[in-house]
Parts: structure tokens; sequence; C-alpha cells
């Protein structure tokens, strides 16, 4: 087999854009939201950090979670990521399965992992890309933290259930409402206590 189609060319769509990777069998991507991986991406169930494809030698080793949905291709041939899972036909580590993907320019795939997809090819020779800002804000990488602490989420959910007791408490405080005030009453007892004039001593 000619040595140039030892270059795995790896796709990466996320709903901020497209990546490209290449990867010889010395090589290895590490994908998760901490900014420290190779391509720093962020979705609900993608992981700290997840090391997705490893280079050895002569071939590279796919790492696939339980819940990962993909399908992988030989020539004609077609077989779907969670079949290969459920009937436990691939091996693991440290939990892990793995998959073994010898360099063939008719072997292709894709495997999703949260809300990203990755696709994978040999193509044959290694080109120039165009460097890929890695998609990170500071903002959102703090937020993740918060919600990874669970001594964080702990206070949050209390506080949550105090605020909602309280909001429910005050729903269902009962206000009373003022007694009307009869003006007729009113006046009559207010009259008792108007002095009336005494008529003069001296009249006759």
């Amino acid at each position: 087999m000619a040595k140039n189609h030892h270059i795995l060319r790896l796709t990466i769509e996320t709903p901020e854009g497209v990546q490209v990777r290449q990867l010889d069998v010395r090589g290895s991507l590490k994908i998760g939201y901490d900014p420290g991986n190779d391509i720093p991406i962020e979705g609900r169930g993608v992981p700290k950090k997840f090391t997705l494809v490893t280079g050895n030698r002569n071939y590279y080793l796919l790492w696939l979670q339980k819940d990962m949905q993909g399908e992988i291709v030989a020539g004609t041939s077609r077989l779907k990521i969670q079949d290969l899972i459920t009937h436990e036909l691939l091996r693991r580590k440290k939990g892990i399965y793995y998959l073994k993907i010898t360099p063939d320019k008719d072997k292709y795939g894709w495997i999703t992992l949260g809300p990203i997809k990755v696709s994978y090819r040999f193509n044959g020779k290694a080109t120039v890309l165009q460097p890929v800002t890695p998609y990170w804000k500071l903002s959102r990488s703090l937020f993740r933290a918060m919600f990874s602490d669970i001594t964080f989420k702990i206070i949050f959910l209390v506080l949550l259930v105090v605020g909602i007791a309280f909001g429910y408490k005050v729903n269902t405080i009962k206000i009373t409402e003022p007694r009307r005030i009869n003006l007729e009453q009113l006046s009559r007892r207010m009259a008792r206590f108007i002095i009336r004039p005494q008529p003069a001593s001296g009249a006759q």
C-alpha cells in the first residue's frame, strides 16, 4: 500500500462552522470544551477532554463513547457504530471503546458527539490547510466550569428550591380586604360628640 495513503483527513462540523485536520500515524486528536484541547468545542454532551483519534505506526485507533452514533464504510460494506457497541464487537480500554482503522482510500466513516459530527477519510496525501481559529469564548468556558463543579451545583439547587418555595408562599398569602365604611353610621356616631349650644340663662 502506498505510504501517501496513510494521511487521515478529519472534518469536524460544529454549530459554529467546519474545521479540517490531517493526521499521520504518529498524530492524535483531542476534542472537548477545555481550551487546552486540539479543537476546543462547546455544546451539550461534549466532554471536557476526549481523545478521539490516535495513530499507532501503521494504523489508527478511533475512540468511541457508549452513546456515540455513526457509521463506518469499507467499499460496499456499511456498519453502524451502535450495532458494534451493542453486540460487544469492539474492544475496550478503561471503559472506552476503540476501533482499529487501517489506511485505505476506500475506508471512511463518521461519528457524532453531542452537537458535532466528525467525518474521516484517507485522502491520499497531505495538503496545506488554512489555519483555523478554535472556537472558544471565556464566558461560555466559565459557565461550563461552574456547572461542572459539584459544590456549585448543590448550592445552585438549594437556592433554586428556596426561591421556588418563597414564591409559592407569597402567592398563597391571603390579603384581607379593608372593611367598607358606612358614612351614615359614621355621621351618627360623630354627632354624639358635637356640643350643642345651651340657651341663655336670662331669657324670659
